[in-house]
């Protein structure tokens, strides 16, 4: 019974890691997923100011090719992905 009732406490201790603590360390908000996409837009753009500047290729918008490569779009000064969901519709507009 001792035995039993050990296996149904490492259970719940499971559930509850798994739902709880975990769960919140391995969802990204929207927030956060903001920030990373401007993180990565503003390092990919110094990146090619970098290229321009030592010589390499002539990018006419660096912004643009950035975007592109990294599948962002800008919306109200703020970088979105293409493969999340819309402002207007996480603001329940759309």
């Amino acid at each position: 019974m001792s035995r039993m009732l050990g296996y149904v406490a490492l259970a719940l201790l499971g559930w509850w890691a798994w739902t709880g603590p975990i769960h919140d360390w391995r969802t990204v908000t929207a927030e956060e997923a903001l920030q990373a996409n401007a993180e990565q837009i503003a390092l990919c753009v110094r990146g090619k100011a970098y290229v321009e500047g030592v010589g390499g290729g002539h990018t006419r918008d660096p912004e643009a090719a950035c975007a592109s490569e990294l599948n962002l779009y800008r919306h109200e000064g703020r970088w979105y992905s293409h493969t999340s969901a819309r402002p207007a519709e996480a603001n329940g507009k759309g």
